[in-house]
C-alpha cells in the first residue's frame, strides 16, 4: 500500500513562492488546463465543469478552498500526479456543506481520473452525488486523505472505486450506490454504510475505527483484511436488517454490537478480542474461524439463530450465551472449546440447542455437562444435546493457508490436550518443528519433534511448553495430575 509523505508537501509549499497565485472560479465552457506555472490555484466560488469539459491538473500543482466551494465535475476531471510530485488540495477549514470535488449527476466517470492527490480538510475531500441511470465506476488511486472524507450518494448503479490510499482521521459514506476499497489503509475514522448495496473492503489495514451500518438493509464485507481496535454498530430497527460479512481476516481487538436483523457471517478468518462481549448479534454463520479471548468475557452472544461449524472458541469465560429469545435455530458441529473459565454454552433460551462431533477438552459426557448450561441446571432453559462429541480436536480448519498469510502470529493456533493431562500430551496445530518442556524452574526436561509426548514418570504440577512452528514461537502452560 502506498503511503504519501507529509514531507514532500513541506517541499511542495516552500516552492511556490517562484509562481503567482491564480484566483479561479465559474463555469469553464472549454478544456483548461492547470499548470506549475499558475499555482497555486485558489477557488474564491464554485469552478463548474460542465458535461464535455476536461479539467486537467498537473503533478505539484497546489489547490486551495478560500470558502465553502466545489469544482463541480459534470465533465471529466484529469487529476494525475504522480509517486514523487502529488498535487495538493487544501481544503477550507470552516463549517463546509461541499466537498473539494463533487460529481454530480455526471453520467462519465471513468473518463475521471483522481491519482496521487493530498487532501487536506476538514473539507470533505469527495462526493459522488445525484441520479443517474448509466451504470460506471468513479476511481480513486493513490491518493492520501487527511482529515477529509468522501461521501457517495444516491440510488443508481455508478460505483466508487478507492483503490493503495490511505485515510487519516477521515470517514468513508455510503447511502445508497457501491463503494469498494482495495489496498488501502484507514486510521482513526469511520466506514459508514446505509442501504441495500454493498461496502466491501479487500486486503485493507483498518485501525482504531467505526463500522457503522444503518438500519436501511446495510451491507459490509470485509475480504482478507487486518483490523484492530474496531467497533462494528447499527442503530438497530425491527423492520430493515444489516449484514456483516468478514472472510479470510484477523482481527484484534472487536466490539460488534447488532441488534435486530441483523446478519453477521465469518469464514476463515482469526479474532482475538480483550472485553467482555465481542460479538453480540441476531443471527450469525461462522466456519472454519478462530475466536480467543484474553480468559474472561463471553465469546458470542446469540440473540437468534447460530450455525457454528469447524470454528474454535477460547480463552473466555463463556463460549457462547444463548439470550432468552424465542424461535432460537443454534448449531454447533465439528467445533472446539477449550479454555474457558465458566462454560462453553450458556443456553438462556427454551429452544433445543444441537451441538454434536465437538470437541469439549473433555473425555467423558459427564465431565462435559459440567461446562454447560441448559435444562439440568435451570427448567427454564433447552436442553443442549451434546451426545455425540470428539475425544481429539476437529482439525479442518486448523492450517487455512488463507487464513495464515494474513495472520502473523502463532498466538493460539496450537492445541495441547487433554489439560489437565496423566503426562501423555498431543498437540494439534501447525507443523511442529520443535518442542521443549520446562519445569517451572526452568530447567529443560524433554525435547522432541513428536506431537505426542509422554512425561508421564515427572512429578506432578505445571510445566511450560515452548513451540516453534513455522509462524514463530509460543509458550503454553500444562498441568500433570
Amino acid at each position: 500500500m502506498k503511503l504519501l509523505f507529509l514531507g514532500l508537501v513541506l517541499t511542495l509549499t516552500l516552492s511556490i513562492a517562484s509562481y503567482a497565485q491564480t484566483t479561479v472560479g465559474g463555469p469553464y465552457f472549454s478544456n483548461i488546463t492547470w499548470n506549475i506555472s499558475g499555482s497555486p490555484y485558489t477557488l474564491t466560488s464554485d469552478v463548474q465543469l460542465p458535461e464535455g469539459v476536461v479539467l486537467t491538473i498537473e503533478p505539484d500543482v497546489i489547490v486551495n478552498f478560500s470558502g465553502d466551494f466545489e469544482i463541480l465535475v459534470q465533465g471529466i476531471i484529469i487529476a494525475n500526479g504522480n509517486n514523487t510530485s502529488p498535487i495538493i488540495f487544501n481544503g477550507d477549514n470552516g463549517t463546509n456543506d461541499h466537498s473539494m470535488i463533487n460529481f454530480d449527476d455526471n453520467n462519465n466517470l471513468s473518463a475521471s481520473l483522481i491519482s496521487y492527490i493530498i487532501f487536506f480538510g476538514t473539507q470533505s475531500a469527495i462526493k459522488l452525488d445525484g441520479e443517474n441511470s448509466v451504470s460506471d465506476t468513479l476511481h480513486v488511486l493513490n491518493s492520501t486523505f487527511n482529515n477529509a472524507s468522501i461521501y457517495n450518494y444516491g440510488y443508481d448503479s455508478r460505483i466508487f472505486e478507492i483503490s493503495n490510499s490511505s485515510f487519516t482521521n477521515s470517514d468513508i459514506r455510503k447511502d445508497g450506490r457501491e463503494i469498494k476499497v482495495f489496498n488501502s489503509d484507514f486510521e482513526n475514522g469511520t466506514i459508514y454504510s446505509n442501504s441495500n448495496s454493498n461496502f466491501y473492503i479487500e486486503n485493507c489495514n483498518i485501525n482504531n475505527s467505526l463500522i457503522h451500518l444503518d438500519y436501511n438493509n446495510s451491507k459490509v464485507e470485509i475480504v482478507e483484511s487486518n483490523l484492530q481496535n474496531i467497533e462494528v454498530f447499527d442503530y438497530g430497527n425491527a423492520i430493515y436488517s444489516t449484514l456483516f460479512i468478514l472472510r479470510n481476516s484477523h482481527i484484534n481487538g472487536i466490539q460488534l454490537a447488532l441488534d435486530y436483523n441483523s446478519v453477521v457471517e465469518m469464514y476463515n478468518s482469526r479474532i482475538e478480542f480483550d472485553i467482555i462481549n465481542p460479538f453480540v448479534f441476531e443471527t450469525g454463520v461462522i466456519e472454519c474461524c478462530e475466536i480467543a479471548g484474553n480468559n474472561e468475557g463471553t465469546a458470542l452472544k446469540i440473540n437468534k439463530d447460530l450455525q457454528l461449524n469447524n470454528s474454535t472458541i477460547s480463552d473466555c469465560s463463556i463460549g457462547i450465551e444463548i439470550t432468552d429469545m424465542v424461535n432460537t435455530s443454534i448449531t454447533i458441529d465439528s467445533c472446539n472449546f477449550y479454555n474457558y473459565n465458566l462454560f462453553a454454552i450458556k443456553n438462556y433460551s427454551d429452544q433445543v440447542v444441537t451441538a454434536n462431533n465437538n470437541w469439549w477438552n473433555r473425555l467423558d459426557s459427564t465431565s462435559i455437562a459440567n461446562i454447560i448450561y441448559d435444562y439440568y441446571n435451570n427448567i427454564n432453559s433447552g436442553i443442549v444435546n451434546f451426545s455425540n462429541y470428539l475425544i481429539t480436536p476437529d482439525t479442518h480448519c486448523v492450517d487455512n493457508p488463507t487464513l495464515y498469510e494474513i495472520v502473523e502470529t502463532a498466538k493460539n493456533t496450537i492445541i495441547l490436550y487433554p489439560n489437565p493431562s496423566t503426562g501423555i500430551i498431543n498437540i494439534d496445530g501447525r507443523t511442529i518443528l520443535q518442542v521443549e518442556i520446562y519445569n517451572t524452574s526452568g530447567v529443560l526436561i524433554k525435547s522432541t519433534t513428536n506431537n505426542k509426548i509422554d512425561i508421564s514418570k515427572q512429578a506432578k504440577g505445571v510445566y511450560l511448553v515452548k513451540i516453534v512452528t513455522k509462524k514463530g514461537t509460543i509458550t503454553k502452560k500444562i498441568i500433570i495430575e
